[in-house]
């Protein structure tokens, strides 16, 4: 009986060390598979660009619930990645860097405004500044480059949610903070300035062509005159020389405003000198004698001149050039009486167009404004007048109100005793187009030519050249007259032709032979008719 007691006891003493090593084998097994399921999640997490949602904790499982989890699946579940959040003004996710695709609303410097997909690729520096974006657009094989300026509304499209910045300072720090640099403008060398100091810079420094920032800084146009003034009186001279003290008129252009920035009226004339026009100031203005030779001098236009700008603001681009000129003229060439009043100088105060190496000149004002400058109108008084009008109506941040207009103080009667005369007015009339003239061809002038254009490969103009080399001429084949070394003489196919060439040799004296006379030709013993423009 002992013996048989002292068995079950032992007996059931191995049972329960066997239910407890079966227990402490099943926890032990429930933590390993814990760790592993962990270490696996932490593993997939590291590797996913994309954070995943945080889950609130709960307490920890039993072995039971541990057991039922691990045998539920082969591997351990993931929480499924969200989209990360909205980045920070400025910023952009390193997810989206390099060839960024975007959607902008671009506005070019005539103010048209259009949406537009683009590829973004890299951005231009100039002078520390954001300045350009290479971009490509949808559909398109060439990369262009546009002003950042531009930008009105910029989208990037492959941020997840989608990035719209439309204000444009956060668009320049963005273009800086993100787009790699391309290439460096203004500078001999690239600055020695990182890509995170730019978005800094680009605070500081003054910006191109800035629409936004500058119609924000600017004051209304009403706030720059005087009390009781009418508008503004936009004006540009050219003269004979650069001495203030001594050069005379030869054009004038006048556009005026009124204080909603509307232009009331536009008015240009060539006067007519008391000299003769030096060849450097012709160079320049391209105004000859012959073409003032018909003008009225300006005590006959002065009082129509004055009528205009009566109770106006004076505004010139460098007024401390026009504005002594504009005085001597009235005091020593006129018999009115006339007060110019303290106007505004468009020059004065502005820092430069930072997209060409802070120059101040009209183009650059007109640049940094965004108004368009059309280059070949440069130097003729109404194509300097008209777009500095222009931006003057946009806006400019740097004038300070004028303190007084023009004053007539004289009782004149206010007209032109002769009518005003312009460079296209001189080109209609018949009895001053042209003069012929005998023009003595030697072995080895250089001519060029002129005719309608044609693919055709037999043509006049291409046979009359070909007899003008035969008699000893040379021709050379341009698309423009060199200021510097001009061809001796233009053979063209008509008088009536409206081109480069013509209006050129026009211009510059340069004489226009007709293929007629070349073609009868058969040595260079004898002259040739050719013609000139004079009257």
């Amino acid at each position: 009986m002992v013996i048989r007691r002292c068995v079950n006891e032992v007996m059931v003493l191995l049972l329960l060390t066997g239910v407890v090593l079966v227990g402490i084998l099943i926890w032990a097994c429930a933590i390993a598979l814990r760790a592993a399921s962990k270490n696996q999640q932490a593993h997939t997490e590291r590797g996913s660009a994309k954070p995943t949602r945080l889950v609130a904790p709960t307490p920890p499982p039993t072995i039971v619930q541990e057991i039922t989890r691990s045998t539920a699946t082969s591997r351990p579940s993931i929480s499924k990645p969200t989209a990360p959040p909205s980045p920070e003004k400025g910023k952009q996710s390193p997810a989206i860097q390099g060839k960024i695709r975007a959607r902008v609303i671009y506005v070019k410097a005539d103010g048209s405004r259009s949406e537009r997909d683009l590829t973004l690729y890299s951005c231009v520096i100039s002078e520390g500044v954001v300045h350009s974006v290479n971009v490509r657009q949808d559909g398109h094989t060439i990369t262009k480059t546009f002003l950042v300026s531009g930008f009105e509304r910029l989208q990037i499209l492959d941020a997840s949610p989608a990035l719209i910045l439309e204000n444009p300072r956060d668009i320049r720090d963005w273009v800086a903070a993100n787009l790699p640099i391309k290439a460096f403008q203004g500078e001999e060398r690239p600055p020695k300035i990182s890509v995170e100091q730019i978005p800094q810079l680009a605070r500081t420094a003054p910006t191109s062509s800035s629409r936004a920032s500058t119609a924000s800084a600017a004051k209304p146009l009403h706030a720059l005159l005087p009390q009781g003034a009418k508008g503004f009186a936009v004006f540009d001279l050219e003269t004979t020389g650069k001495n203030t003290a001594e050069c005379l008129i030869v054009e004038i252009g006048l556009v005026c405003v009124d204080p909603s920035g509307e232009i009331t009226e536009v008015w240009e004339s060539l006067v007519k000198p008391a000299c003769e026009i030096p060849t450097k100031a012709t160079e320049i203005h391209r105004i000859r004698d012959t073409d003032v030779k018909r003008a009225p001098s300006f005590s006959e236009v002065s009082p129509l001149f004055a009528a205009k700008i009566d109770q106006h603001v004076l505004v010139a681009h460098n007024l401390s050039y026009d504005l002594p000129i504009l005085e001597r003229h009235f005091r020593d060439h006129s018999d009115l009486q006339i007060d110019l009043g303290s106007g505004l100088c468009t020059l004065r105060g502005f820092r430069g167009d930072p997209a060409d190496s802070f120059r101040k000149k009209l183009a650059n004002l007109c640049a940094f404004h965004g108004v368009d400058f059309n280059q070949r109108l440069a130097h003729t008084a109404i194509g300097d007048a008209m777009p500095l009008a222009r931006a003057l109506i946009k806006g400019m941040s740097h004038l300070e109100p004028s303190t007084s207009p023009v004053k007539v103080l004289t009782t004149l009667n206010l007209s032109a005793s002769a009518q005003a005369l312009t460079r296209g007015m001189i080109q209609s009339l018949p009895e001053a187009s042209w003069d012929c003239i005998l023009l003595q061809l030697k072995p080895g002038l250089i001519f060029a030519t002129t005719g309608p254009r044609s693919t055709s490969v037999d043509t006049p103009i291409r046979r009359s050249k070909a007899h003008a080399k035969a008699l000893g001429l040379q021709g050379i084949k341009v698309n423009s007259f060199s200021k510097k070394d001009p061809p001796d003489f233009l053979l063209s196919t008509s008088l009536d032709l409206v081109n480069t060439k013509m209006m050129q040799a026009r211009e510059r004296g340069i004489p226009i032979v007709l293929i007629e006379e070349i073609n009868k030709l058969r040595c260079l013993d004898l002259p040739v008719e050719a013609w000139i423009v004079g009257g």
